[in-house]
C-alpha cells in the first residue's frame, strides 16, 4: 500500500511519522523539497520509488539531494544517460556503462528503495533482463582459477587489456597478480594468485597503485551492454545480414563487431544483438511507484522528434547504416503500454489548482551583496531572528566552504554547530547547524519551521562544479609553475575535496619505490597527499 506522512514534510523531524494514502498530484515543491518528499515516500512504502526528471542535469541533482536526506535509510540509485546524442558513432564513457550495470545489477530482487533516471532514458532499449546475471563473474578467496582461460573470458567480455589500470573495463596481468576494474565496482580490485588459487582480493589505488581493503569475494559485471562473446557476435551478425540489404561485407560497422570489436556508437544497434529487449520498467519489481513532472509526455515527445531528426540526417548509405527509430528505441506506444498498470504520481513545482497547503515555501533573499557595506546583511538579519525558537541548517559543499561560512558567522556572533548530516540534525537541540552536502536551492518547511539554507542561496551560484572525468587531465608544467610559489599555510583547491592548507611537498615510500606527494590539512587534522602525478586535481585557492 502507497503511503506518506499526513504532512508532507513531516518525516523532517520525525522518525516514525502517521502514515495516509498519497494524492495523484504534489505541487508547490520549492528548492530542496522534491528530493525530500522522494527520500521520504520511498522510505515509507513498500516497494520501489521510480522517479523520472525531465533531464539529465535534474536527475544528478535528485540523486545528490535524495542521498543527503536518506542518508543510508534507503537504497538510492541512478541510471543515467549515456550522454551521447542518438545515432552518435561513438560510445558513452566507460564510467557511464558501469553505472549503468550497476544498476541493471542491482535491479534484481530489490524491495524498496528511489531510483531516478532521465526521462529521454527510459526510450533506450536495453538487454533482457537476464543478460547481466548470465555474463557475469564470480571470484572468492580460496577459489581455483584458470588465469588464461579467465582473462580469456574477460576479453569476450568486451574488457580491454592494458599495461596498467586506470579506468573501468580494464585489466592488467603481471606475473600472479591481475589488476581488474570490474564494471560496476566503484574502486579496482587486485587479484593475488598462489599458483591457480586466489590468496587475496584487495581494492587498490590508480594513482598510487597501492593496495587498500581486503575483499573476500567480487562480481564482475560484463564490460559492455552488448554482449561480444561468440554467441552475441553471431546472433548480430546473422540479424544484421537479415535487416540490412547488400554486402555485410562493406560495412565497418559488421566487420568490426565480427572481429570482436565494440565499433564506436555500438550501444544503437543493441537489438541486433538480441532476440528480444527489455524497457526499464520491465526491470522494476511490480509494486514500482513512477513519479513525474507535469512536462513528462512533452519531454518525451521532444526526444522522440530529436531521434526522428538524427536519423534523416545521418542515415545516409555508406558503411554504417542506421537502425529505425523504431527498432532502436522505444516508440510512444511500447512507452505507454510498459506503464498502463504502474501507480502515478505527478510531482510539480507550481502549485495545484484548489491547493491551499503551505507545507513549504522558498527562502527570501540572502545573497551577500558586495555593493552594500555589510555584505552579509541579508543573511545575519535572517540567522539571528531565527535563533530563538527556529531550526536552521546551513549546507556547504565541501570542508573548506564549511569553515568559511562558520568564520563568516561568528564574526557575527552566531556560532553554528557542526552535524555529519541531515539526520544529526534532526535529533539537535540548538537552532543553528551546519554540515556539507549538495544541495542547490534551500527552502522553508513551515510545518515545523525549519530552513535549509544552501551555498547558491548565499553566495548565488553553484561553487562545486561537474566531477572531471578522468584523465582530463590540465598541463602539469603549467599546474607546478601556479604550486611553486605557494607558501606553508596557504589556501589550495582539491577538486574532489575543496578548500585545505598547504602543507609543502613530501616524500614517501610507495612499494618499493619512492615517490613525491603535496600535502594539505583539512579540519581536525585530517591531511591529503596527493601525487605528482594528479597535480591537475589541485589548483590555488583566491581566497
Amino acid at each position: 500500500m502507497t503511503t506518506a506522512p499526513q504532512h508532507l514534510f513531516e518525516w523532517s523531524l520525525a522518525t516514525e511519522p502517521a502514515a495516509t494514502h498519497l494524492p495523484e498530484a504534489i505541487g508547490g515543491l520549492y528548492g530542496a523539497s522534491d528530493a525530500l518528499l522522494l527520500a521520504n515516500i520511498a522510505a515509507a512504502r513498500d516497494g520501489l520509488v521510480l522517479h523520472i526528471a525531465d533531464n539529465q542535469q535534474e536527475a544528478d541533482r535528485l540523486e545528490a539531494e535524495s542521498r543527503f536526506f536518506a542518508e543510508g535509510r534507503i537504497q538510492v540509485l541512478h541510471f543515467p544517460d549515456w550522454e551521447t546524442l542518438p545515432y552518435d558513432s561513438f560510445s558513452p564513457h566507460q564510467d557511464i556503462v558501469s553505472a549503468r550495470l550497476a544498476v541493471l545489477a542491482a535491479l534484481k530482487g530489490i524491495e524498496r528503495g528511489l531510483l531516478i533516471v532521465a526521462a529521454p532514458c527510459l526510450l533506450h532499449r536495453l538487454p533482457p533482463i537476464e543478460y547481466v546475471e548470465s555474463r557475469s563473474l564470480s571470484l572468492a578467496i580460496g577459489e581455483k582459477l584458470d588465469l588464461d582461460g579467465f582473462t580469456e573470458n574477460l576479453v569476450k567480455s568486451g574488457y580491454l587489456r592494458v599495461p596498467q589500470v586506470t579506468e573501468h573495463g580494464e585489466f592488467a596481468v603481471r606475473g600472479s597478480l591481475v589488476d581488474l576494474y570490474p564494471m560496476g565496482s566503484d574502486v579496482p580490485i587486485r587479484i593475488d594468485l598462489f599458483d591457480d588459487e586466489i590468496e587475496t582480493l584487495r581494492t587498490f589505488d590508480v594513482d598510487t597503485q597501492l593496495s587498500g581493503d581486503t575483499l573476500t569475494s567480487i562480481t564482475v559485471l560484463p564490460a559492455r551492454e552488448v554482449p561480444l562473446d561468440d554467441i552475441g557476435i553471431r546472433g548480430f551478425r546473422q540479424r544484421y545480414r537479415e535487416r540490412f540489404d547488400g554486402d555485410a561485407s562493406k560495412s565497418q560497422v559488421y566487420r568490426d563487431v565480427s572481429d570482436g570489436i565494440a565499433h564506436g556508437g555500438i550501444e544503437y544497434y543493441l537489438p541486433l544483438f538480441f532476440d528480444k529487449t527489455s524497457t526499464l520498467i520491465d526491470y522494476l519489481p511490480a509494486n514500482t511507484l513512477v513519479s513525474g513532472s507535469p512536462e513528462l509526455e512533452t519531454v518525451l515527445t521532444a526526444a522522440r522528434e530529436e531521434i526522428d531528426e538524427r536519423y534523416e540526417v545521418l542515415n545516409v548509405t555508406g558503411e554504417r547504416p542506421l537502425l529505425k527509430p523504431e527498432e532502436a528505441f522505444l516508440t510512444e506506444t511500447e512507452w505507454r503500454d510498459a506503464t498502463n498498470d504502474v501507480e502515478r504520481l505527478t510531482l510539480s513545482r507550481e502549485r495545484l489548482p484548489n491547493d491551499d497547503r503551505r507545507d513549504v515555501g522558498p527562502l527570501p533573499p540572502l545573497a551577500l551583496d558586495a555593493q552594500r557595506e555589510e555584505s552579509a546583511g541579508a543573511l545575519i538579519k535572517f540567522l539571528k531572528a531565527r535563533l530563538t525558537n527556529a531550526n536552521t541548517l546551513l549546507v556547504a559543499e565541501s570542508a573548506g566552504r564549511r569553515e568559511a561560512l562558520i568564520d563568516l558567522c561568528q564574526a557575527h556572533q552566531i556560532h553554528p554547530v557542526r552535524v555529519s548530516g541531515w539526520r544529526e540534525f534532526q535529533s539537535l537541540t540548538h537552532p543553528l547547524a551546519i554540515t556539507t552536502g549538495s544541495i542547490s536551492n534551500g527552502m522553508i518547511l513551515t510545518t515545523n519551521d525549519l530552513a535549509l539554507v544552501t551555498e547558491q542561496a548565499i553566495f548565488g551560484q553553484r561553487v562545486k562544479t561537474r566531477k572531471r572525468r578522468r584523465g582530463a587531465a590540465s598541463d602539469p608544467e603549467n599546474i607546478i609553475r601556479q604550486l611553486s610559489d605557494l607558501r606553508e599555510g596557504a589556501p589550495v583547491v582539491h577538486e574532489a575535496y575543496g578548500v585545505g592548507r598547504y602543507l609543502g611537498l613530501q616524500t614517501l615510500s610507495v612499494g618499493d619505490n619512492e615517490s613525491e606527494f603535496l600535502t594539505i590539512e583539512y579540519a581536525g587534522g585530517d591531511k591529503l597527499y596527493v601525487p605528482v602525478h594528479a597535480l591537475q586535481l589541485i589548483s590555488r585557492s583566491e581566497k
